[in-house]
C-alpha cells in the first residue's frame, strides 16, 4: 500500500458514505447528516473529500445511483 493512513481513512469514510447514500435505511437522512455519521464535522470537508475520492459531489453520486 502506497497510501498514507489519512488517505486510507478518508477512502473508508467515503466508501461508507457511498453505501449509505444508496441504502434505503438512510433515505430519511440528509447528505450532511451522512457526512457527520461517517466522521466529518463540516459540510465542506465532507464534500471536498467525497469529490476527491469519487470525482462527484455527494448529490451527483446520489442522483446517479438512486435512479
Amino acid at each position: 500500500m502506497k497510501k498514507s493512513f489519512t488517505e486510507i481513512k478518508t477512502e473508508m469514510r467515503i466508501n461508507w458514505a457511498k453505501k449509505a447514500l444508496q441504502d434505503e435505511n438512510y433515505n430519511t437522512k440528509t447528505i450532511d447528516a451522512i457526512g457527520q455519521l461517517c466522521g466529518y464535522k463540516s459540510k465542506s470537508s465532507f464534500y471536498s473529500a467525497f469529490k476527491e475520492v469519487t470525482n462527484y459531489t455527494p448529490q451527483e453520486f446520489k442522483n446517479q445511483n438512486n435512479t
